[in-house]
């Protein structure tokens, strides 16, 4: 009988895609079940609630981090960028789909019925589908993934791809997390009142590059991997799940919860 997969194939890689897609459902699942309308009070049914949306909001990162890790060997040519062509296709199919059922079974889009004009330019503005965000930022992603390798491979040690992964991560995710806090006012820490508008403590200016940190991330597991045993990678999970957990349970104590990039 024929081996259901090669013996290539990396099942941990499989493991991590399932374990993302399920965070990608419960990210919606908050986003429909009313968990934003309801403001945070006290008791453990909803700090173990905020502990399960802290879990679920590493979806869009563990997709990143694959994309490092897979596509890190990729070079220029032709045939990588005919590549896109899977993907593309099952966009175009999808937007067709959302915007046949929206205009058959939504009753509250009669002003935008489908038409050829309407799927074009809904296609072309990733505003067919839903969540087509998300394949506007892979396929810019894509398009620089020959050239973003060609910058990991020209750091020819160790140190150098580090300073590099550091560098990126103080510039576009550190600020989302120390940003949140108040540290000019005392009383602040006793209620906290969370802001949209940030408190400038560290520059935001290029936080729209967390993309690329995930992807040089990836691209350093694949070619170190991660020197620590299961059971400290174990406690480093629990600490940081529990750790963010309780400081989102803490700012939006009283208040709805605010979805935000930290």
């Amino acid at each position: 009988m024929k081996k259901l997969l090669p013996e290539n194939r990396n099942s941990t890689i499989d493991l991590i895609r399932v374990v993302a897609i399920f965070s990608v459902c419960s990210v919606h699942f908050f986003l429909n079940d009313g968990f934003y309308l309801e403001p945070v009070s006290n008791g453990p049914l909803m700090f173990l609630t905020m502990v399960v949306r802290v879990w679920a909001s590493v979806c869009v990162s563990m997709f990143l981090l694959l994309t490092g890790y897979l596509m890190c060997k990729k070079e220029l040519s032709t045939k990588y960028y005919v590549g896109i062509r899977k993907t593309l296709i099952v966009y175009v199919l999808a937007s067709l789909a959302c915007m046949i059922f929206k205009t058959f079974t939504i009753s509250t889009t009669p002003g935008n019925p489908f038409t050829i004009k309407n799927f074009v330019l809904g296609t072309l503005s990733f505003s067919a589908a839903p969540y087509a965000w998300y394949i506007n930022l892979y396929i810019g992603l894509f398009l620089i993934v020959p050239f973003l390798n060609l910058i990991y491979k020209g750091l020819k040690t160790q140190r150098k791809k580090q300073i590099l992964i550091f560098t990126l991560f103080f510039v576009s995710i550190l600020p989302t997390i120390t940003n949140i806090f108040n540290f000019e006012s005392l009383s602040w820490w006793s209620n906290p009142n969370f802001s949209i508008t940030p408190n400038n403590i560290l520059p935001t200016f290029w936080g729209t590059l967390y993309p690329i940190t995930y992807y040089f991330t990836g691209a350093y597991f694949r070619e170190y991997g991660m020197k620590m045993k299961t059971r400290t990678l174990a406690l480093v999970f629990v600490g940081a799940l529990l750790l963010f957990s309780v400081i989102n349970y803490y700012t939006f104590q009283g208040k709805k919860f605010h979805n935000g990039t930290f």
